[in-house]
């Protein structure tokens, strides 16, 4: 018989395993993004303007995993200890699809995006950018090896509330799958390439921001939404 304390053990050292290989995930976006820019780089030496792009997309990748390895903070933290900003959401939005444009482009995948608007939200940026970074690379690995494969990012308003809705060519989730969607460690990929902790981290963080995350049913196409109140205040 197995003791109470060895199965915390156990449990404990199961979840740290994995959220080892999440972390691991995560940072490998930027990392590619740094490897691709680099490969590219000789080809460009003659462009000067070129080469100036490749090393702001360096740049970029670098202050992203920096930006990782700072938000492992939250886990050391209260909630309350957090210290939320008044952002841009649409600058925010811009971010993360810079950072998720390199992988969608190896697979295939179309992602764009629009913004009808730039509304504030009081939020732990790190954190935001994460959320979204998550849906578009769980959308982009669900169409990938569809015929018709692509995902789109819509920012719009409607009153006091900011609405983010990523939606993919895919053509919806299977019932008996959505009531675990957000379950920890719940994953329909392969043990490989997936942890289970994407949505349950994603909606934990939403949670602390006070906004929603929801699979809008029925759409012709996967289409999660995320709800967001406006900041009180404006960016200066």
């Amino acid at each position: 018989m197995v003791r109470p304390q060895c199965q915390c053990v156990v449990s404990t050292r199961t979840t740290v395993k994995r959220y080892v290989i999440f972390l691991a995930h995560e940072i490998n976006n930027p990392v590619a993004v740094i490897s691709g820019a680099v490969a590219l780089m000789p080809k460009h030496f003659g462009n000067p303007a070129e080469l100036t792009r490749r090393l702001a997309m360096i740049d970029r990748a670098c202050q992203r995993i920096g930006k990782i390895v700072l938000g492992l903070k939250k886990f050391s933290r209260s909630p309350d200890a957090r210290e939320f900003k008044v952002e841009s959401l649409a600058e925010i939005l811009k971010e993360s699809i810079s950072l998720t444009a390199p992988r969608a482009q190896r697979h295939g995948v179309q992602l764009t995006y629009t913004c009808e608007v730039s509304p504030s939200i009081e939020c732990d940026e790190i954190e935001i950018e994460q959320v979204i970074i998550i849906l578009v690379n769980n959308a982009i690995d669900a169409v990938k090896d569809l015929a018709e494969c692509w995902v789109h990012v819509h920012l719009a308003q409607e009153g006091e509330v900011a609405i983010l809705r990523i939606t993919d060519s895919g053509t919806g989730i299977e019932p008996k799958i959505i009531a675990k969607l957000f379950e920890p460690f719940f994953t329909t990929k392969s043990a490989v390439s997936g942890t289970g902790l994407g949505l349950s981290i994603a909606k934990g963080i939403l949670l602390d921001h006070k906004a929603t995350i929801e699979l809008l049913e029925p759409k012709p196409n996967t289409c999660f939404e995320i709800r967001f109140p406006l900041a009180k205040h404006t960016i200066a």
